[in-house]
Formats: structure tokens, C-alpha cells, sequence
């Protein structure tokens, strides 16, 4: 078990990484809801080993993520925490008549949009509130007779005249396997087989930006600031790119098979990438250097997701294995084994981070327990590594599953008061 030029030498653990996260308002909230006035002590080292602000440049907070942020705030104050004895309720969204099959979805942050790449290389935007409906910019001649001193100038500039509840957008010449809405819900970004990765501005419904390369992009994703995006390909790289440029910012060339999936970290200076050679591995945005390299499974890794504390990784693969990384230490804290072998998967952690979701493409989800790992672990000595023994198959890791009748899940998504979106395809 383990990677294709196998375990990791020592000589590749020597990188320091800053994994902490700083809090903001939302994070707060909920960590104060979460422990229940208990002293906040892993909180503030995890605080303490966070990035200066401006380690990397990030473009300031626009007034429609900063209107989002205040949303989420309202929202975590209602936010139902998830654990062994109070279960998520679920809601799977099932498409139908989906010619060519559903490859791909993603939900908006705010959990008002939802949208479906297909294998035929389309697009479904669906918004699921009837009364905010998906609008556009009114025409240019239209816009230039607008009074840009009126109070209500946001409103002036779109047309709900011709608002629709679902859209479809035309671009790739083939099967999507990537989608992800920016954090401000202004900007979509989608990459296919066709070897492009495209950028569609939501406010014009039309797309804006496309980045060409040489062989099919897996995945693309936002940072949770917007402007950055991170992408993993079939030519055995993943790369930064922004919203400002048509090339790569950084390419990351240290995998030797296809990197399947990637995922930010909370703190916007690290990517995350697992690849069909069997490692995760982690590199820093600044230098692009790989700082961490993990190894474990048996198959090519099909899905990460970093916690929202930073220090952890979950990675699934094709072997049916559901692996916890931890970051801190450079090892790996636990592993469920699963008979079910999976080309795809999804990985949603909820809001307050102590549980996550799981699906690799089958007829099922699962709820793993974060917080009962990270117990489990605490009570063996950290010090020495050679001490500590992943739990395997621990009791109460994984706490919860849920079946489908005929339904592939193909995405999760947990909404900003922990109810779970599921989405999938009805298989005949």
C-alpha cells in the first residue's frame, strides 16, 4: 500500500507549513456555538501557526462577499450542529432525463444556485428560490441611461424581466467534469474534456474567459477569496491561475500520473492535489514547493477536501478507502476501508467542521465523525511518531449512511445552517 515509488523519505517532511487558519466572524460564531463557552485553546493555536495576512497578495474583500459574509453570519446563529446524536437531514436532489448522464454539479455557497455539467458538454443553472430568480445586466444602451446617484442604482442595473428559474450555457465540445460558483456568486468557472478550463460571468450569463492547454482538466476550483483558482489535469500537473490573467500563475509538476482532484486550503497559501500515483500531496503557493507528500492508498486518489481548520485532509480513492491526514505531524490519523470501488467522489465538510460527508459515486452517502478521530488520536502520545498507529476502521468514525433507491450521487454540499444537498442522476 502506499505510493507508486513508495513511502515517503524524510528528506520530503523537512518543509514547515502554516496551516493555521485565522477566524473571521462566521468561523467564530460558529466556534463559540460549537464548544459552548469552553476556553477556546485549540482555536487560538490554530491561530497562532496561520500565514501572515500578506504572505500572498489577495485583492480586498468586494462589497458583494462582504454582503454574503453577512448573510453567513445571520445564518450560523441558527446553524444545527451535526454529530452522532443529532443526524443531518438530507434532502437529494435527483436529475432526470439528463441525456448523456450527469458528470459533475456544484451548489453556490449560499446554497441559492445550483449547477449540472453534463457529458454532453452543457450546462444547467438551476436557482432554487423562485423569487430570486436568475437575472442579467440590462443592455449596454440601457446602463448608460441609468442615474448613478439613485439609492437603489443595484437594482436598476439587472433586467427581471427576463429572469429565468433555470438557463443553460453552450461552450464545451465535451463532457464537463468540473464546476464551481466564485464566493460572490458573480463568476462560474467549469472545465472539460475538451482541454479548456472557462470562466462564465453569472450577471451576463455568457462566457468570458477561456484558458486553452494540451490535455483534459479534471478539476477546477475558487479560493474562498475569489480572484484564484486551482486546477488538476490528465498532463500530470495542477496549476494557479487568477482571474486576471490568461496564463498560470504557478504549474505544480511534482506528480507522475494524473492529478484526479484539488482543493484550496481555508487560508488561500497552499493547494492540495491527489493524483492516479497514489499521493496527496500539498504545495505552497508562494514558492511552489510540494510541502507535504501523503501516501496510503491502493488506487488512484479521486477526491480531497481539507477541514475547515486547516490541519486536516480527507482523500478518497479507488480502492473504496476514506483516509484522514494530518497535516501537523505529516501522517496519516485514521482510514475507513470500503469494498465499494469508485472512479469518482465527492467530500463536504459541514459547517462547524466536525463531520464531513462522503460519496464515491454510488447508490450511498456517508457521515464521518471528524471530532471522534481527532479524540481517538489525542490520546496517544504525539512525540514520537513511531509510537502512533492509524486507527483503521475505528468504531463511531463513520456514524451515519444513507442509501438511494436508484440514484448516483455524484455531489454534497452542506447548506450554512448543516442541512446536506445531495445530487445525483437517476439511473434507470
Amino acid at each position: 500500500m502506499g505510493g507508486v515509488l513508495g513511502q515517503v523519505s524524510k528528506n520530503e517532511k523537512r518543509h514547515k507549513m502554516h496551516y493555521g487558519v485565522l477566524k473571521d466572524d462566521v468561523s467564530q460564531a460558529i466556534e463559540k456555538k460549537k464548544t459552548r463557552g469552553k476556553e477556546l485553546k485549540d482555536s487560538k493555536k490554530s491561530q497562532a501557526l496561520a500565514p501572515v495576512p500578506d504572505r500572498i497578495p489577495l485583492p480586498p474583500l468586494s462589497e458583494a462577499l462582504r454582503e454574503e459574509r453577512r448573510k453567513a453570519m445571520r445564518d450560523a446563529n441558527k446553524l444545527t450542529l451535526v454529530s452522532q446524536e443529532s443526524p443531518p437531514s438530507v434532502c437529494m436532489l435527483t436529475a432526470l432525463n439528463a441525456y448523456g448522464g450527469v458528470s459533475c454539479c456544484d451548489v453556490s455557497d449560499d446554497s441559492s444556485m445550483l449547477c449540472i455539467g453534463g457529458s454532453d458538454g452543457s450546462i444547467e443553472l438551476t436557482a432554487f428560490d423562485e423569487d430570486q430568480k436568475l437575472k442579467t445586466l440590462r443592455d449596454m444602451e440601457e446602463l448608460e441611461r441609468i442615474d448613478t446617484d439613485a439609492d437603489n442604482i443595484s437594482d436598476l442595473l439587472y433586467d427581471y424581466g427576463s429572469a429565468k428559474s433555470e438557463v443553460t450555457l453552450h461552450g464545451h465540445s465535451g463532457p464537463v467534469y468540473s464546476t464551481h460558483f466564485s464566493p460572490d456568486n458573480r463568476l462560474l468557472v467549469t472545465s472539460s474534456l475538451d482541454s479548456t478550463i472557462r470562466l462564465w460571468s453569472l450577471e451576463t450569463q455568457k462566457n468570458v474567459v477561456v484558458y486553452r492547454l494540451s490535455r483534459p482538466v479534471w478539476q477546477v476550483q475558487f479560493s474562498n477569496r475569489g480572484y484564484y483558482m486551482c486546477s488538476g489535469g490528465d498532463d500530470n500537473t495542477a496549476a494557479l491561475w487568477c482571474t486576471e490573467r490568461m496564463h498560470p500563475l504557478r504549474i505544480f509538476a511534482d506528480s507522475y500520473g494524473s492529478v484526479n482532484c484539488v482543493d484550496f486550503h481555508p487560508n488561500c497559501n497552499y493547494i492540495v492535489g491527489g493524483s492516479e500515483d497514489r499521493y496527496v500531496r500539498v504545495w505552497d503557493v508562494l514558492t511552489g514547493t510540494c510541502v507535504r507528500t501523503f501516501c496510503g492508498h491502493s488506487a488512484g486518489v479521486s477526491a480531497v477536501k481539507v477541514s475547515p481548520c486547516g490541519r486536516f485532509i480527507i482523500s478518497t480513492a479507488g480502492d473504496g478507502a476514506v483516509c484522514v491526514w494530518d497535516v501537523a505531524y505529516q501522517r496519516l490519523a485514521g482510514m475507513e476501508t470500503k469494498e465499494f470501488r469508485g472512479a469518482m467522489g465527492s467530500i463536504c465538510f459541514s459547517r462547524d467542521g466536525g463531520s464531513f460527508a462522503v460519496s464515491q459515486g454510488g447508490e450511498s452517502l456517508s457521515i464521518y465523525s471528524l471530532d471522534n478521530m481527532i479524540a481517538a488520536t489525542s490520546n496517544v502520545a504525539t512525540n514520537n511518531e513511531l509510537c502512533f498507529d492509524p486507527k483503521i476502521n475505528m468504531p463511531n468514525f463513520n456514524i451515519f449512511t444513507y442509501p438511494t433507491l436508484q440514484t448516483a450521487v455524484v455531489g454534497l454540499h452542506f447548506t450554512r445552517r448543516n442541512l446536506l444537498l445531495a445530487v445525483g442522476a437517476y439511473n434507470a
